[in-house]
């Protein structure tokens, strides 16, 4: 049984590959989430979590509730799979060849901050966690995903580096079916931290 906390588009892709090999699943948004009473939540009967949920408006709500659910596995003694949905923003430093000067005010970003507190959280608890850090991920009809086919469809734009930066970019397809040889023990990394990517 896998439970999958946020409602967003990775998470919506990954329900319909679950529901089409007849997995099952529980899916709560981050704010269904956020008012579930731990104290009656039955965890035991999941072999893995998903843990993308992420709530735009305050940083405090992000990290507060992500700390209370971390407290509360260790608590539980959770033996499953955490797998962490976090971003190649926090690594970027060390994985790209060609530093761009588009992550370069990463440090006043909410988002990037979030991810870091909360990765630090994580890998402070002896849980048995995933820390997956995703570049761009595509195939899954993002915003992001529409912009960058935006940029590469216009003849005459300005970009940083004039253009001169490179990318890790992750397949959807590829992220999942990973994730999924993960959970079902058919794919063992003995590193928690992984950057997965499919293209740069």
């Amino acid at each position: 049984m896998i439970l999958i906390i946020g409602s967003g588009k990775i998470s919506l892709k990954f329900q319909k590959i679950l529901l089409y090999q007849n997995l099952n699943f529980d899916e709560y948004s981050f704010e269904n989430f956020s008012k579930i009473d731990l104290k009656s939540f039955e965890i035991e009967k999941y072999n893995s979590v998903f843990f993308l949920g992420y709530n735009h408006n305050s940083l405090f709500f992000n990290i507060t509730i992500f700390y209370k659910f971390i407290k509360y596995l260790i608590k539980k003694n959770y033996k499953g799979k955490f797998f962490f949905f976090n971003t190649q923003v926090i690594i970027n430093n060390n994985i790209s060849k060609n530093k761009s000067r588009w992550y370069e005010n990463d440090f006043l970003n909410r988002y990037y901050l979030c991810k870091k507190i909360q990765s630090n959280i994580l890998v402070n608890s002896e849980l048995n966690y995933f820390n997956l850090y995703l570049p761009f991920v595509f195939n899954i009809s993002s915003v992001q995903e529409n912009i960058l086919e935006e940029i590469s469809n216009t003849k005459i734009i300005s970009l940083p580096n004039s253009g001169k930066n490179n990318f890790y970019f992750l397949d959807s397809k590829i992220l999942i079916e990973i994730l999924l040889k993960i959970h079902k023990n058919q794919l063992f990394y003995k590193n928690k931290n992984l950057f997965l990517y499919s293209d740069y």
